[in-house]
């Protein structure tokens, strides 16, 4: 099915959104993110990347306090994204995290943390299933009862990373490739999740919106809205 292609007005332009609208099982991830090195909100972004419109995230960002936001993947992600991490902390609790993980109910459990720091509990007992994932060698506390998957970074490319998160969540690869929304401008738009959606934000413009794609066996599709 091709892309989907909306348009609404803002005070100060327009808000252009793409659909994959592929029929995709949404699942719940929890996901809790160290504040303590901001390099991993490099890591979150690409991990939610992967998502699909369906899906829905807990985000819980930790230092030496924890928060935590529930919303789904058609929500404003980036603005929530931004104000989540931009509380900065002086120390690291990675044993609040996996707690606060494992308490959380959800399809599957992702802690991102650069770990060369921590001054939580030496050793954790928990029940439920974590994959932990670091830019290097992470500081981890001992995991009890638990086999943990344990992915670490080592590319700074955000398309590298994509790839790794998308098979670490077992996410499926993009429909739609070379995508490119004329809007005033021309705005290059990545490869959108497999079943997932993007927006774009413009200033105001006369004329016509046009996209223009390719689809995983190279078929090429245009669609265009005018304004």
């Amino acid at each position: 099915m091709p892309l989907a292609l909306h348009c609404t007005s803002r005070e100060t332009g327009y808000k252009i959104v793409l659909s994959d609208m592929s029929d995709v099982v949404g699942q719940h991830y929890a996901v809790a993110v160290d504040i303590y090195d901001p390099k991993n909100s490099a890591l979150l972004n690409a991990l939610l990347a992967t998502m699909n419109q369906n899906d829905t995230v807990t985000l819980i960002t930790f230092g030496d306090h924890i928060e935590s936001r529930h919303f789904n993947m058609t929500d404003k992600v980036p603005e929530i994204v931004n104000e989540m991490l931009n509380r900065r902390e002086h120390g690291c609790n990675v044993a609040s995290a996996l707690y606060e993980l494992d308490q959380t109910k959800c399809d599957c459990r992702v802690l991102i943390s650069n770990g060369a720091y921590d001054d939580g509990a030496a050793e954790v007992e928990i029940i439920n299933k974590i994959s932990l994932v670091s830019h290097g060698q992470p500081s981890y506390p001992v995991i009890q009862n638990v086999l943990v998957t344990l992915m670490a970074v080592h590319s700074s490319s955000r398309v590298s990373v994509r790839k790794q998160m998308r098979q670490l969540l077992d996410k499926p690869r993009p429909n739609y490739y070379n995508i490119v929304v004329i809007a005033g401008t021309r705005h290059f738009v990545p490869p959108l999740a497999f079943g997932g959606e993007t927006s774009i934000y413009v200033g105001e413009f006369e004329g016509k919106i046009q996209l223009s794609y390719s689809n995983a066996d190279g078929d090429k599709f245009t669609a265009e809205i005018q304004i």
